[in-house]
């Protein structure tokens, strides 16, 4: 609400919840897409890169459609919506991606990984 404030209008909740919802539509197809590439994958494990491109560009797809809601629910400038909404992902990314390499050693088996898929 702190954010509404500052804002022409009211934003209620479940217009939140909705741009949120709307937004991550592209995530819940690969429900049904992970079902059949799991097959896929125990014919041909060759199929790896492709699928998990395909998820990145969804979930890419997703980021966007959640931050132009986000721009147009609000009433903000699309230039600093997209800023700082990569800003905060990449940081939040950044962390994680720290955490879990300083305690599960990330980087190595992504070494691991690349040198299997290599052959």
């Amino acid at each position: 609400m702190v954010i509404s404030l500052t804002l022409k209008f009211r934003v209620a909740f479940n217009n939140i919840y909705t741009i949120t919802v709307c937004g991550f539509l592209p995530t819940v197809l690969l429900l049904a897409a992970g079902t059949f590439y799991y097959r896929i994958l125990t014919e041909n494990p060759e199929f790896v890169v492709i699928g998990l491109v395909l998820a990145g560009a969804l979930y890419l797809l997703s980021f966007y459609r959640i931050l132009k809601g986000t721009y147009t629910i609000f009433d903000a400038s699309p230039f600093k919506t997209y800023f700082y909404g990569i800003s905060t992902a990449v940081i939040i990314i950044g962390f994680v991606w720290y955490y879990v390499n300083s305690t599960r050693y990330l980087f190595d088996f992504y070494k691991l990984v690349a040198g299997f898929l290599k052959y």
